[in-house]
């Protein structure tokens, strides 16, 4: 199997990790505000049970598909005229600390879809929302990190267009923004990091795109 055709095949890893994503975050719904009560939010878990199973069993799919996409994107990284180890590595590493802290989410997610409705479950659910919630925007620092270390070498090898190395640049601070939203009660920071987990998802397809042309071109020229 030739490297054109794996790098192909890490860009299709990466539309499903965006994919997941989405719907992870998608199908639960809008959750209740920061300083809501604890009964305010058992109540909320409770009547969305099902939605928070399916996106606790969604998320990993995340972390699966999201290495083969980190994988890819290294390769692509490392290639052309000014090769560095420095920024690809450092990309791998932001990346995988980017999705496993999501899974963080996931277990916490899992634990307060089981016990919906149980005795004492209450104070149970409160605690694993807080940690879903927590998990989730923290997650925005290192993804600012992958970005930015992957539009700077990106730009420099010329394995990304520009509008992509732009687009990773501006994702940095929205996302350190975003991620306010972890110790902040007020709303307008959700709202920030809405479009942070908006335009990461972008930022993902748009370096499938780049994975996918250079796969392609590779494959032409082969």
């Amino acid at each position: 199997m030739n490297d054109a055709r794996v790098l192909r095949w890490c860009a299709g890893a990466g539309v499903l990790t965006a994919v997941a994503l989405a719907v992870a975050v998608l199908v639960p719904g809008i959750p209740p505000a920061p300083d809501s009560s604890a009964a305010t939010v058992s109540a909320w878990v409770i009547g969305h049970r099902a939605a928070l199973q399916t996106a606790a069993m969604v998320t990993p799919f995340t972390l699966f598909f999201g290495v083969f996409f980190l994988a890819g994107l290294f390769s692509l990284l490392r290639a052309g005229r000014r090769n560095s180890e420095i920024l690809p590595m450092s990309v791998m590493l932001a990346g995988l600390t980017t999705l496993l802290l999501p899974m963080t989410g996931a277990i916490a997610e899992g634990a307060i879809a089981y016990r919906a409705g149980s005795p004492g479950s209450v104070a149970l659910n409160r605690f694993a929302f807080d940690i879903l919630s927590i998990a989730g925007v923290l997650a925005f620092i290192p993804a600012a990190g992958m970005t930015g270390a992957a539009s700077l070498q990106g730009r420099t090898t010329g394995a990304f267009p520009t509008w992509l190395v732009w687009l990773g640049w501006v994702y940095v601070p929205i996302g350190l923004l975003g991620s306010i939203s972890a110790v902040s009660d007020n709303r307008g920071w959700f709202m920030v990091s809405g479009a942070a987990l908006f335009l990461l998802g972008v930022w993902i397809l748009g370096a499938c795109l780049a994975m996918w042309r250079t796969g392609t071109t590779h494959r032409r020229a082969g």
